[in-house]
């Protein structure tokens, strides 16, 4: 249950216009990723992965349009391109998705420069005012619900000026009601409806750029059994046990 991406400071520019936000989803070719990664992983229209509860799964992830996402640049103000600084970890897996991105804005004629920070550094800065324009994302949900993704990192109760978990800094009336809404209902499928709303607005409003989930893969031996991958915590053995006879 992860989602991987790139945050926008959705307060300093040249990310303040979500038509530049929506360029950068429609110039990166998220089916990239899935090569890179050897195929464990599948590209992303939002933050809520595959199976967690309101997914809309009908919502395609961004086309790579790079037609489209030069028209959107050229909207904003940005016809004869832009140039932003990309922060991401110092990181194998990592560090070839940011030199793919940085293929693809090149050819709508965004420059991207990217930078490299170890993961402690990384985390000193995330969340807080002031902090990267542009910067690699990931999230692991606390529990298998939307709340730990959609409340966490979008709502705006979860902005503060440092260490927020809305490190995009995105704030949105509209969906804050939403998830409050979402948050007290009891009533299974009003509850998924909002959720697949709260996507919705999301994907409109792009303040991630919404790249790809990791597939992870066990293998496990034929004398382990009752093993699951558990939906939140990396192993879970708790009901597994091994015939050995």
């Amino acid at each position: 249950l992860v989602a991987y991406g790139g945050r926008c400071d959705v307060t300093q520019a040249p990310v303040t216009d979500r038509r530049a936000r929506q360029a950068v989803n429609y110039a990166v070719d998220t089916s990239r990723a899935t090569k890179l990664l050897n195929g464990t992983a599948v590209a992303a229209h939002g933050i809520l992965p595959p199976g967690v509860f309101g997914r809309d799964d009908a919502l395609p992830a961004y086309p790579h349009d790079p037609a489209k996402a030069r028209a959107l640049l050229a909207d904003a103000g940005y016809a004869s391109g832009l140039s932003v600084d990309f922060v991401t970890i110092a990181d194998e897996e990592a560090e070839k998705i940011a030199a793919s991105m940085q293929g693809d804005l090149a050819a709508v004629g965004v420059d991207m420069r990217i930078s490299l920070v170890t993961i402690a550094a990384y985390v000193s800065m995330s969340g807080n005012r002031g902090g990267p324009v542009f910067a690699y994302a990931g999230w692991a949900g606390d529990s298998p619900d939307p709340t730990s993704f959609l409340d966490a990192k979008f709502h705006s109760r979860a902005i503060t000026e440092h260490a927020a978990t809305n490190d995009s800094f995105y704030a949105n009336p509209e969906l804050d009601a939403l998830l409050d809404a979402a948050k007290a209902d009891a009533d299974p499928a009003s509850r998924a409806a909002r959720y697949r709303r709260a996507e919705r607005i999301l994907y409109d409003d792009a303040p991630w750029l919404w790249n790809y989930h990791q597939v992870m893969i066990e293998v496990t031996q034929p004398y382990v059994k009752n093993y699951e991958p558990h939906p939140v915590w990396i192993r879970d053995f708790v009901g597994t046990w091994l015939d050995l006879g």
